[in-house]
């Protein structure tokens, strides 16, 4: 998967936005799944909360790890399970293990 960061100039200045380039079909469909909003007259495509949460999994950084950690506990518990499964059917289960170490060491 690449990523590409760039800045969308707005009138209070720019802001950096994150162009996902999928390389699976699982970021392919993060993308298809994005709503569109409207930023200073520009369409600007935003994943999905699950999406994002898998995503930054996916890119594994220390920061990453406490994003999609910050992203699973605003879930009810019935979505926090789904989410989880979701990540290991994807095989990111190292990545999840490092993610709720994360959220306990950050307790």
């Amino acid at each position: 998967m690449g990523v590409v960061v760039v800045d969308l100039p707005i009138d209070a200045g720019v802001v950096p936005c994150d162009l996902l380039l999928p390389s699976a079909v699982w970021q392919s469909q993060a993308v298809r799944n994005a709503s569109t909003f409207e930023v200073e007259g520009s369409a600007v495509r935003v994943v999905q909360a699950r999406d994002l949460f898998l995503l930054k999994l996916y890119a594994d950084g220390p920061q990453d790890l406490l994003d999609a950690g910050s992203l699973l506990r605003l879930q009810d518990e019935s979505t926090g399970k789904e989410w989880k499964g979701a990540a290991s059917k994807l095989r990111m289960g190292q990545e999840l293990k490092r993610c709720l170490s994360f959220m306990t060491d950050r307790r």
